[in-house]
């Protein structure tokens, strides 16, 4: 991600909040785009530190701004262990862009980095996610409880859903 794509991305979060507020936490923090910057400016460091690596699609003819993910590593005890995060801009979902996004990755994880788990967490309310999930071949190992943040009253009145 280059600071030239926090236009298209910001117009993409802007139009998908309500779905964003639902399940990410960051969707309930006000970003303008110096915190923007400074996030992926943050995120570039972390790539080549290998902490954090994060993309984004966009359409090759009208530039517009398509899908964002991402992978970590996901846990200390297996450095071998990568995590796959994702979100789609409502006006492109339901186009199979985020299950291309994670297929993409899933080979860059097992091929490039060696990789030999890869996990994806979602809320099981995400239903979204739940079919990117089973499209991409994942196998349900369990549900995960208090994982995820609980989220303040205004996050819960906004749309949070636990």
């Amino acid at each position: 991600v280059e600071p030239s794509d926090i236009a298209g991305i910001q117009k993409a979060v802007k139009l998908t909040i309500h779905e964003l507020k639902q399940f990410m936490d960051w969707a309930h923090r006000e970003s303008d785009e110096e915190q923007f910057l400074e996030r992926i400016l943050s995120q570039r460091a972390s790539y080549f530190r290998g902490e954090d690596y994060e993309l984004a699609l966009f359409d090759a003819k009208t530039n517009a701004f398509l899908v964002y993910s991402g992978f970590f590593p996901s846990v200390k005890i297996n450095p071998s262990s990568f995590e796959i995060g994702f979100w789609t801009s409502a006006e492109h979902k339901g186009k199979g862009l985020a299950t291309l996004a994670t297929r993409m990755q899933i080979a860059l994880i097992f091929e490039y980095f060696k990789g030999d788990r890869i996990e994806i967490t979602c809320n099981l309310g995400n239903h979204a996610s739940l079919r990117v999930i089973e499209k991409c071949g994942f196998l349900y190992e369990g549900e995960l409880r208090n994982f995820y943040p609980k989220g303040t009253d205004e996050m819960l009145a906004n749309g949070y859903v636990l």
